[in-house]
C-alpha cells in the first residue's frame, strides 16, 4: 500500500508540528524561574520618598559609615557620635537573585564596629544596604561589594 502525499497531507503536517512547537515552548516556560529584583519589589517602591529622606539625611553628616572587606568579613565602622544608640538593620543584597540575600540586625561593640561573617554566602556582586536610625532620626547608606 503506497500512500500519496498531498497538499492536504502537508497542510496536516505542519498544523501538528507547529501545535508541537507551541505547547513545548508553554511547558518549558512554566518551568522558568522568574525574579523580580526583590521579593517586595512593589511595596518598596512605594516607599522610595522617604528612602530619599534617608539619604539625604546621611549626606549630611559630618562622618559617615566607613565599610571595609578584609578576608571573609565586612567591618562596617558607625560614626562616633552616633555609635551608642544606633538601630537597624543591613541588607546584604545580591544583585542576581533575592535568594541569596542576607539581612542582618546593626549591632555595634564598643568600639563602634560590627564584623559580618561572610565566608558561608553566595560569590558574587552585592550592595550592602544599611538602613539605620540613630536620636530618632533615619539614616540609608549603599555600598557596592565583590565577594
Amino acid at each position: 500500500m503506497k500512500i500519496k502525499f498531498t497538499w492536504g497531507t502537508g497542510l496536516l503536517i505542519t498544523i501538528i508540528l507547529g501545535v508541537s512547537f507551541f505547547v513545548s515552548f508553554i511547558l518549558f516556560s512554566l518551568t522558568q524561574d522568574i525574579n523580580l529584583v526583590s521579593k517586595d519589589y512593589f511595596p518598596e517602591e512605594i516607599a522610595y520618598a522617604s528612602k530619599l529622606d534617608k539619604i539625604n539625611n546621611a549626606d549630611k553628616l559630618a562622618e559617615k559609615i566607613s565599610l571595609k572587606k578584609e578576608n571573609d568579613k565586612i567591618i562596617i565602622t558607625y560614626p562616633k557620635d552616633k555609635s551608642n544608640n544606633i538601630s537597624g538593620k543591613i541588607l546584604l543584597y545580591y544583585v542576581t537573585s533575592y535568594r541569596h540575600d542576607k539581612t542582618v540586625t546593626i549591632k555595634p561593640d564598643n568600639t563602634g564596629k560590627q564584623i559580618i561573617n561572610i565566608g558561608d554566602i553566595q560569590k558574587g556582586r552585592y550592595y550592602i544596604k544599611i538602613d539605620w536610625a540613630s536620636d530618632s532620626i533615619n539614616y540609608f547608606q549603599e555600598f557596592k561589594l565583590s565577594i
